[in-house]
């Protein structure tokens, strides 16, 4: 199964110190290039920047499917807008 999380789940249970429920939950988690933007650089300093950005459990992927991302952009926001 894949598992694919926003920023805020990340950003929530960073902020009290549960990260690692999700890596228990689901062993690896998948994230868009979006978010690790919008969590780890644009974020730096802030809840959950460094928790995502040391986990090795968290792989980062380029979204490839763009007219899919146009269509879902209407629904819901895009990591790091």
């Amino acid at each position: 199964m894949i598992v694919v999380s926003d920023s805020g789940p990340l950003i929530a249970l960073a902020k009290i110190g549960k990260l690692n429920v999700l890596r228990e939950l689901f062993g690896q988690i998948t994230i868009p290039r979006a978010v690790w933007i919008e969590v780890v650089e644009r974020g730096k300093g802030k809840p959950g920047s460094d928790e995502v950005k040391n986990a090795n459990w968290i792989k980062v992927i380029e979204v490839e499917d763009k007219l899919s991302v146009e269509i879902l952009r209407k629904e819901i926001e895009i990591g790091g807008s």
